[in-house]
This record gives C-alpha cells, sequence and structure tokens, in this order.
C-alpha cells in the first residue's frame, strides 16, 4: 500500500477543537477551509519575495490579485473559527462542561479575553497543530527511509519500553538520564523550529508528544519504504513542506 504523509498526517492531528468530531471533521475534511487555511499562509509568506519591498502594501490597498485572495482566505478562517467560539459559548451558558484546549482556555480567562483575542487564540491552535507537524513527520520519515538502522534502533527502544518483562510497572526513570536522573535537552536558542524566550511556540510540547506517539506507533507496526532515488523539493512557506508529497510503501510487520 502507498500513501502520501502531507495528505494522511494532519488528520491524525489534532485540531485546535480536537474534542468535537463534527468540528474536527470540518476542519480536516471540508475543502474549502482547508484550502483558505493553507492559502492564508502561503500568501502571507509570499509577501517576502517581492523584488520589490512592500509592493504587497500597493496590493492590498487596492485589493488586487494576491491580497484580495488572502482578504478571502483569512474571512473564511476568521468565519470558522468565530463558529467555533459561539458554539462554546452556547455550551458553556447551558453548563455543558468540555475538556478540550480551547474550552479551558475560554475558562481559565473568564471574561477577560474579547472575542477577537478568542479567534486568535482559535487559530493559534490551529496553526500550531495542524501542518507544522505533518510537515515535520513527512521530513523524519524520509530521512529514516535512508537509515534502516535507525528505524531498527527506534523500533527496538518502543518495543523494549512497552513491551518488556516491566512493561506494567512504574519506573519514570525509564525516560531519565541514568547518570543524573534529569531530562536536560540544548538551550532552546539553539533551534530555529520553535524559537525561544517569550515568544516561543505555544504548541511545542504538544508538537514534540505529538510526533513521538506517531513515530512509536507507526514504526511499532509497519515498515515504510521509500524510493531511494526520490528527492523532494522544498516549498517556500511558513512551514518547509514537501512540494510533492512523500510516496511511501507501507507494510504491515509480521513479527
Amino acid at each position: 500500500m502507498e500513501i502520501n504523509p502531507p495528505n494522511f498526517l494532519p488528520r491524525q492531528l489534532p485540531d485546535g477543537d480536537g474534542a468535537r468530531p463534527e468540528v474536527e471533521s470540518a476542519a480536516t475534511a471540508s475543502s474549502s477551509f482547508a484550502d483558505a487555511f493553507r492559502d492564508a499562509a502561503n500568501l502571507s509568506a509570499g509577501r517576502f519575495q517581492y523584488a520589490v519591498p512592500g509592493f504587497w502594501m500597493i496590493k492590498k490597498a487596492l485589493n488586487l490579485g494576491s491580497e484580495r485572495r488572502l482578504r478571502e482566505s483569512i474571512a473564511m478562517v476568521h468565519g470558522f473559527a468565530d463558529r467555533i467560539i459561539r458554539s462554546r459559548r452556547e455550551e458553556m451558558d447551558v453548563g455543558c462542561e468540555k475538556h478540550d484546549l480551547l474550552s479551558r482556555f475560554m475558562v481559565s480567562q473568564g471574561e477577560s479575553y474579547t472575542e477577537t483575542a478568542l479567534r486568535d487564540a482559535v487559530i493559534s491552535f490551529l496553526l500550531a497543530g495542524r501542518e507544522t507537524t505533518s510537515s515535520a513527520l513527512t521530513w523524519f520519515f524520509w530521512l529514516l527511509s535512508s537509515r534502516p538502522d535507525v528505524e531498527r534502533r527506534i523500533r527496538d527502544e518502543v518495543a523494549a519500553s512497552v513491551w518488556g518483562a516491566d512493561a506494567l510497572a512504574y519506573r519514570p526513570e525509564r525516560w531519565l538520564d541514568p547518570a543524573e536522573g534529569t531530562f536536560r535537552p540544548e538551550s532552546p536558542f539553539r533551534y530555529m523550529a520553535f524559537h525561544a524566550g517569550p515568544r516561543i511556540c505555544l504548541g511545542k510540547e504538544m508538537a514534540y508528544i505529538q510526533m513521538k506517539s506517531i513515530v512509536a506507533c507507526v514504526l511499532e507496526e509497519f515498515e515504510l519504504a521509500v524510493d531511494g532515488a526520490y528527492r523532494p523539493r522544498q516549498v517556500t512557506s511558513l512551514t518547509l513542506r514537501m512540494a510533492d508529497g512523500l510516496p511511501v510503501r507501507v507494510k504491515a510487520r509480521v513479527n
């Protein structure tokens, strides 16, 4: 069986309203919203590619070409976010308790957040959890296809942790440095993907959890094969995507 990770992986990642199947379906299956969301990101990034800096401002003022499409795409995305917020408020007014990210956020903020601020938060949830991690995972599986030894080590590590003799025992030290008993990553300022400091990506930890979980589950059950001659092309956008996706042959593991 062949799949294309850029098309498949976003469906495995929660959008800003992951607790609602019908809303998740609207965010992943609705081509109109998905197209508007991607167009808004791509057209925004395109503003920095003009030979004359700031030329997009003229097009925006005159509502021409790409700026008109951007305005239409943003309006559709904003409309989607507004509908989610209205739905949440109606449910909260009748005492319906929800445990998704947005509901928890709205409860914690009370009435201190304006509708515009809440809408921006919804869009941030969607942007942080949609194309970013799926693009990162697509590149990861492509790199992994060139190193079957690394794939084998990942699977062995997962198997040892999940199916070991004491898999049911509570042993937090599995995930800690045996010498110091702590997990000490490199300084976040050394990496560009999530930035650092007060402007660090709000979805950083969620992204790591999503990607690690999906990698572990996929490699535990399947073998992946990519044509060794395939060389992906990069798309200049807000996230580093593969232009034509990544064709992958998937085979269920026999042991």
